[in-house]
Order: C-alpha cells, then structure tokens, then sequence
C-alpha cells in the first residue's frame, strides 16, 4: 500500500518544499487517497468537499476537514455522529501520536511475532497461540520453529515431511496480498527452492489453521479471523474498542474484506451482529440464519489480546488477527501495530473513539506534531522538489 501511497503523492497537484507543505499538502493528499481507496463509487464526495466540519475544526486547530466521512459512514451504517475520525486527521496525525512509526519494520516482521510477544508470562488460565510454524526464512537465512537457524536443505525437508497442507505468506505488508495455501499433495521437494524465487528472502510457511465450525460458518473457504483493536487511552487504561468479525468470499482462502469478504460487528459480550458490510459498498445484507450468533472463547481472546498489548510499548493502538482452532484455542495469525484500518471499525460500530476520548487526546496530538522528531532532509523523486519523512509523519522511503 505504502509503494501505492508515494506514487500518488509524487502525482499530486501538491509540492512537498518544506515541513508545513508536508502537513499541510500531506494532510490533504492523505485524506484523498483514501477517499479514492476505500470509499463506495456510489457515493458523491464532491457534494461534501467543502462542508466542513465545525466539530472537527474545534478539535483541531481550526483544519478545514470536509465533512466526507461523517456522510459516508452514517449512509452505511444508520449511526449519525460528528465524530467519526476522518482518514486525514487518523493517518497523519492521530496513529502518529499513538504509534512509534520508526519501529514498524521489525516489530511487523511476521517471522519475528513469537520472539517479541512472550505467550509464557500470560497467566496461564489464559489459552493463546500462533500457528505452528514450518519453517521461516529470514533474510534468506531458514529456521526451524524455535528459531534454530538450519540449512536450505533441512528446510525444504521439513515442509516435505509436514505432511499438511500450508499457509505461505511474505513477512511485510501483504494486507492479505501474497497468501497461498499449498495442499499437502502438491509439496515436494522442489516446492521450497520456487517459493523461495517467488517470495524472496523474507516469507513463512505455517500451518494452515482449521478453524471453529462456528467461525467455519461466516465461509467454509478461508479462515475467518477476528480484527480485534485494542487501545492504551488517554486514562492510562487498555481496552477493547472494538471488534469485527472479517470472513471470505466463496472459495477463497483469506478473508480480507477488502478481497471479496464482508465483515460484522462483535459485541462486548461476543455476539455477532446479524448486518453484514462490504468494503466499497454502501448497501447491507442481513447474514444467513446458519452463521454462529456468538464467537468462541470471546471472552478468552479479548484478555489476552489486552495482555499482549502491554509488551507492545511504542504503539498504542494495535489492531490483532485472531483465528479459533477447532479446540476453542485462539491463535494469532498477526497484528498490525502502525495503522489498523479505520473503515471496518467506524463503517460497522459507528465513531472508533468517543468524544470525550477525543477531547483528551487531540490537544496531545497538535502538541506532539509541534515537537521535534526525526524529519529527513531529504529529496524524494528527482523531477519534483520535496523532502522525505520517514519517521513519525510519513512513510519509510
């Protein structure tokens, strides 16, 4: 997405010369890259471009933000508020706040999940894992599940004598991209040297993970997770904001919503809501009366998954994928610690933060923008002047 993203600011009507062009320009061409991204083709956005928001300019300093996504969200969902957080204002100034940018390349590193989350100091009533891993290869470096690092060879037999079928994934950015499911009849001892030329020095191959019949409901095809969002606010509390149940279209194997799947909303209590959203869409369908009215070991999940979150210190907001084996065992398949989508949440359960959360944050937020960070001075593409950012305001270069 991030490669996407550069190409369109570098296209932009905008210049990027100094620090206030980058806010300023950045905050706008943010938010238009996600109107053109995520929202609906049957929603007329030009008719609100310039209603701006009065609530939005109280908390913000005075931005003129149109009044888009208080729109768009309430033509889907039916929930009327000023105070769903606009893509701009989320991606360019609230995540930065909440999450240490410059640490997201090693702590999203999915081969590196079980050595930075330590499931051994949960307490131990509390049931959690990761998939079984295969093998890993990092940095075109192979390891057994442990992380014993061994050869090419004793890789490529490992995954021959799984005698499973398998989950094979890239390490970086795949927002479901790159995922292949691999029968156990189709592995030989070939399979790993041309995974290797398709995927290059960073993937994983995992056990592909059979689910709950009750998550098997939602589509028998993919494995259906969880989108758990849980938050270090402003009380100096961790919560659960929110959850979504995502699941796949018809034969397919992942269920990222944005790839022919639908998503529902997960109450506090672990029931699924029965209004069924798709992403680029404003029309709803009810789910089929044989889905599961409740999810398994909810209430397990959200525990550990707050638990968690406090050994993930540099981000505040950590949005987790979370599969249910067929014993009822949670597992994590990854999370995303920089910016967790902002659609699913706000299009199924309405404003992702409330207004009093907003109030308390958003003078931290302009104060934390006006302080020092790691700015690079630094030339993006040659035909246009501008500068980098890849630290707390922007993308890795």
């Amino acid at each position: 997405m991030y490669k996407e993203v550069l190409h369109f600011l570098k296209n932009s009507r905008h210049a990027y010369r100094n620090r206030q062009d980058i806010f300023h320009n950045g905050l706008a061409d943010m938010a238009e890259w996600h109107y053109k991204h995520s929202i609906a083709s049957d929603f007329d956005i030009d008719s609100f471009r310039h209603d701006y928001s009065k609530y939005w300019a109280q908390l913000s300093n005075g931005l003129k933000i149109p009044r888009i996504e208080q729109e768009y969200f309430y033509k889907i969902n039916g929930i009327k508020s000023e105070a769903y957080l606009p893509y701009g204002i989320y991606y360019y100034l609230v995540n930065p706040y909440l999450n240490r940018w410059p640490f997201r390349r090693a702590y999203e590193e999915k081969n590196m999940f079980p050595v930075l989350l330590l499931l051994q100091l949960l307490d131990e009533t509390v049931k959690i894992r990761f998939p079984r891993m295969v093998t890993n290869c990092i940095n075109g470096k192979f390891f057994t599940w442990g992380g014993k690092q061994c050869s090419f060879s004793e890789a490529a037999g490992l995954l021959v004598d799984f005698h499973e079928d398998v989950i094979v994934k890239p390490t970086y950015d795949t927002w479901g991209n790159g995922v292949m499911k691999l029968k156990k009849e189709e592995i030989n001892g070939d399979t790993l040297q041309k995974l290797l030329n398709r995927y290059g020095r960073n993937f994983l191959i995992q056990e592909c993970v059979h689910q709950h019949p009750r998550m098997a409901s939602f589509n028998n095809s993919s494995v259906n997770t969880l989108r758990v969002m849980t938050y270090y606010n402003s009380k100096g509390r961790y919560e659960c904001l929110r959850t979504i149940q995502r699941f796949g279209g018809e034969g397919t194997v992942i269920d990222n919503a944005s790839a022919g799947g639908g998503f529902v909303l997960v109450t506090a209590d672990g029931k699924v809501q029965r209004t069924k959203y798709r992403m680029l869409s404003t029309h709803t369908e009810t789910l089929p009366t044989q889905v599961t009215t409740d999810i398994p070991s909810y209430e397990m999940i959200i525990k550990a998954t707050i638990e968690l979150h406090k050994q993930l210190p540099h981000f505040d907001l950590v949005g987790w994928d979370i599969a249910v084996d067929r014993e009822g065992i949670p597992v994590i398949l990854e999370y995303n610690c920089v910016a967790p989508s902002l659609d699913l949440p706000q299009i199924a359960g309405g404003p992702l933060f409330s207004e009093e959360e907003l109030q308390a944050i958003m003078p931290q937020v302009f104060a934390f923008k006006n302080t020092p960070h790691y700015f690079v001075n630094q030339l993006v593409w040659p035909d246009k002047p501008g500068y980098a950012w890849c630290d707390d305001y922007g993308f890795y270069i």
